[in-house]
């Protein structure tokens, strides 16, 4: 029986039985391991060629706790060649570059007290009329408490820096007078880093010592690292995930996905526990798949790693796919599923209920479907079923591959005739814009104010970029309105496409979640600003009256005592 000491070093990674030891960015710059798979930032070749060959500045990092700020301080400092032996006690430092800049550097600006951080950030102020930059690592609300406190006779402070972490693609400002970058990794898109992290845990090197175990052939561990080699879907499915929470507001931190990763590949076993206690059915118990979703039935669900947390809220493995019928009723996955997958399903098949349940082999069915699609087409109709139909068209958006199709065109422009009025209107090019009570899906009569020509509504992609994190480069899909009214431009998320789909196909949403809540009023009071007037007499209304069968529009005009039907 050999021993992995890179098993090891992925547990430490996450916090199923206790601390992780090697989450935070201290205790893994010394770390072999680490070095072996770690991801290079670009954010710290930025900031590095920044500081070389650009004036003075404060540079500040901040984002949540886990957002990897520290690292890329520390691959800043690498790259401006700091040993990373010299790294690991760093708190806060002094360096000459090559090119004979100086950088001042503070690894953990928000513990310091309130008062010293008020003077470091004072002092860094000062230090750039000498040519001095410096660099702060900073928690979001300790940053804006310092910074209202630093310019404490400017009204607009703290909205002046919230503003410029808001704005990921304008992170360098000259703010009263000094050069000020910050860059808030929260704001950044971090699920591109996700398959090639990924593909450096299960590279050969780190499994070699396995080639000689006795357990080789049926350790579970050593299993999910061929699997998911031979398997790019799993990877592709989780970064997936991690975009879809991402686009429900519940974003996830790279501490938390690596702590999920980590878990995926190991289901928190290690190498002794393998060599005394591995059963025959190991491999599907702690299939990857399954470990995703906290591993074994019957124990504890490990949902302190908040990534198993939010797969199992979001409930996948409960959907019902067109494929259902085939994988359960069948009882087979010929067509579904890659052939070492099935030997599994086989094996699964015959294991007796008093060990897993009827529902509890469905339910492990259904994630090896999910993760492990014999093809990328498969894949995507899975997609439809267990995330949103219009889910694979979205990634594609985001990638950029495809431009928005007519149908995608024609269901919004649908969605918002009903959103506007309660119900499709007889007009094809043009949504009417109303005012009607709320609560109310129809009403009869509404008082028209504009309308909206349907020319004038364009769906288009547009390149969400950060100068200093390329890699995080995506596409937004967005609604634009150019009329003689004005313009507006409305990002269309993953839940508001979803919801636009579902309103265009008949279905009525009572509940609404307030922040999708919040964007269709949003959207509403932009359309609203700049639609076309259908009056510009004063003297007259109009209205939208539903006749049973179809709208018709009838305008009032007031003159005095009088009221005439225009």
């Amino acid at each position: 029986m050999s021993h992995n000491k890179f098993v090891d070093y992925l547990n430490s990674l996450h916090n199923e039985k206790a601390g992780n030891s090697n989450a935070l960015a201290e205790a893994q710059q010394n770390n072999p391991n680490f070095q072996r798979v770690r991801i290079h930032r670009q954010e710290a070749d930025y900031l590095a060629n920044r500081i070389e060959n650009g004036p003075a500045f404060l540079g500040i990092l901040t984002g949540h706790a886990g957002d990897g700020k520290t690292t890329i301080l520390f691959q800043t400092l690498e790259v401006l060649g700091v040993q990373s032996q010299q790294l690991f006690s760093l708190e806060k430092g002094e360096i000459t570059t090559g090119s004979g800049k100086k950088l001042v550097y503070v690894k953990d600006f928000s513990e310091l007290s309130q008062n010293d951080r008020s003077n470091v950030m004072r002092n860094a102020l000062d230090h750039i009329a000498q040519g001095i930059s410096t660099l702060l690592v900073a928690n979001t609300g300790p940053l804006i408490e310092t910074f209202r406190n630093v310019f404490s006779d400017k009204q607009d402070a703290e909205s002046t820096i919230i503003e410029q972490m808001d704005n990921p693609s304008d992170f360098e400002r000259v703010i009263y007078g000094y050069p000020i970058l910050t860059l808030n990794i929260a704001r950044l898109d971090n699920t591109n880093f996700l398959i090639p992290y990924g593909n450096k845990l299960v590279a050969d090197e780190n499994w070699m010592t396995c080639q000689g175990c006795d357990k080789r052939d049926i350790c579970p561990i050593f299993f999910n690292v061929h699997i998911t080699k031979q398997c790019p879907s799993a990877f592709h499915f989780l970064k997936n995930f991690y975009i879809w929470e991402q686009e429900m507001d519940k974003r996830a931190t790279i501490r938390q996905i690596t702590a999920h990763l980590a878990y995926a590949i190991t289901g928190g076993l290690d190498c002794s526990t393998v060599g005394k206690k591995v059963q025959k059915d190991w491999k599907i118990e702690y299939l990857f798949s399954n470990n995703l979703f906290g591993g074994r039935f019957g124990a504890r669900i490990p949902s302190q790693i908040k990534g198993i947390r939010m797969l199992n809220e979001a409930e996948l493995d409960t959907k019902n796919t067109v494929q259902d019928y085939t994988l359960f009723i069948q009882k087979s996955a010929k067509n579904l599923l890659p052939g070492e997958v099935i030997e599994l399903a086989h094996i699964l098949d015959h294991i007796p209920s008093n060990r897993y349940s009827n529902a509890q082999k469905q339910k492990i069915l259904k994630r090896m479907l999910i993760v492990f699609p014999l093809t990328p087409t498969l894949g995507a109709e899975i997609y439809r079923d267990v995330f949103a139909k219009n889910f694979p068209e979205y990634l594609e958006y985001r990638e950029g591959t495809s431009r928005p199709s007519q149908q995608i065109k024609k269901e919004i422009f649908r969605a918002l005739q009903i959103i506007f009025t309660g119900e499709t209107s007889n007009e094809t090019n043009n949504i009417y814009v109303t005012l009607r009570r709320s609560g109310e899906q129809i009403q009869n009569v509404q008082l028209l104010i504009g309308r909206i020509d349907k020319d004038d509504l364009s769906i288009d992609l547009e390149k969400v970029c950060c100068a200093a994190a390329t890699h995080n480069e995506h596409y937004d899909l967005v609604l634009k309105y150019e009329g003689k009214g004005g313009e507006v431009k409305h990002r269309i998320g993953m839940p508001l496409l979803n919801y636009f789909s579902k309103i265009a196909a008949g279905l009525i949403i009572s509940e609404v979640d307030p922040l999708l809540s919040y964007g269709i009023e949003s959207l509403k009071a932009k359309l609203m600003s700049v639609c076309k007037a259908v009056n510009t007499d004063s003297n007259q209304i109009s209205m939208l009256i539903f006749n049973g069968t179809q709208w018709e529009k009838k305008a009032l005009c007031f003159e005095e005592t009088k009221i005439t039907d225009v």
